[in-house]
């Protein structure tokens, strides 16, 4: 073989070395990479998220809640979608590359202490996994920091899920405390008369699917909104019954505000008064007319 051919298989055998060498899931002594513990989802019953606010989710008997704050600082029901997708997205964070240790990078990347959107999961007072998260790298994923340590990395992952940080998007906007599986019948009433919905009718009828999918778009909490509010649900556009197939019952009451443009829902006994979309309501309102047609 020639000089030239020997220098040729000596560089791409070089090349090679280089690629596996340079492989992320090459194991390498020495190179730093973001290592978090392993969780236990069971025994996670604190959630805290500083961020564009202060998040404090804590795990009760009837599921999570959601703390206002504010004078009171009462508890609500958060959503359970929301925490099961921060249970998936924690352990899947992955550490790409290791980006610098320098102090004064962290205000930079926005993983300082005062800058860092800051997710904590407790097991009763204990801190048993936190993490730091600034801003996105170039390339992709976000530039990550552990409290406490120096190291700043480049990870991936479904950050989304870890850094909702406006406490009112935490709340459970779902309405009926029910699936519709479980609805057996339902009752309307608009304007002093009463319609059914058979048992046999309910699973495909179309007010089914649009009362299990209702949602909240806004929690009424301000007194002037409560105000206008139950002055409109004291006259209502129209009522629901569901009943389900333990014959318990939950009634849907349903106003609207025209001048305002508002559309209210609130479970009668209860103490929350939603805001739904106009979508929504224009649904429901063309749903129920089509079911006092159909009787005529």
């Amino acid at each position: 073989m020639t000089r030239s051919m020997w220098i040729a298989i000596f560089i791409c055998a070089a090349l090679g070395l280089t690629y596996f060498a340079m492989r992320k899931d090459h194991v390498r002594v020495g190179v730093r990479a973001l290592i978090l513990p392993q969780i236990n989802i069971n025994s996670i019953d604190k959630i805290e998220i500083d961020g564009t606010e202060k998040v404090r989710l804590l795990k009760e008997i009837n599921g999570w809640q959601v703390y206002l704050g504010g004078v009171n600082n009462k508890k609500v029901l958060a959503s359970a979608e929301y925490v099961s997708a921060l249970f998936q997205a924690a352990p899947q964070i992955q550490s790409d590359y290791f980006a610098t240790e320098r102090f004064d990078k962290q205000a930079e990347f926005q993983v300082s202490d005062e800058t860092a959107t800051k997710i904590i999961l407790y097991s009763g007072d204990k801190p048993v996994w936190s993490l730091l998260i600034g801003e996105e790298a170039q390339g992709g994923g976000r530039y990550v920091r552990v409290p406490a340590s120096l190291p700043i990395f480049v990870a991936r992952g479904n950050f989304g899920d870890l850094t909702r940080s406006i406490i009112d998007e935490w709340r459970n906007r779902i309405i009926l405390p029910v699936i519709k599986e479980k609805f057996a019948k339902l009752i309307i009433k608009k304007a002093g008369l009463e319609k059914s919905i058979t048992t046999e009718a309910v699973p495909l009828h179309p007010l089914t699917e649009m009362l299990a999918n209702l949602r909240a778009m806004h929690f009424v909490e301000s007194a002037a909104e409560k105000s206008l509010a139950q002055q409109d649900l004291q006259k209502p556009s129209f009522e629901i019954i569901i009943y389900d197939k333990n014959n318990s019952f939950y009634e849907l009451v349903v106003a609207s505000h025209p001048r305002h443009q508002k559309h209210w829902v609130c479970l009668r006994g209860g103490n929350q008064i939603y805001q739904i979309s106009p979508y929504a309501f224009e649904r429901l309102k063309k749903s129920v007319a089509a079911v006092y047609d159909a009787s005529k």
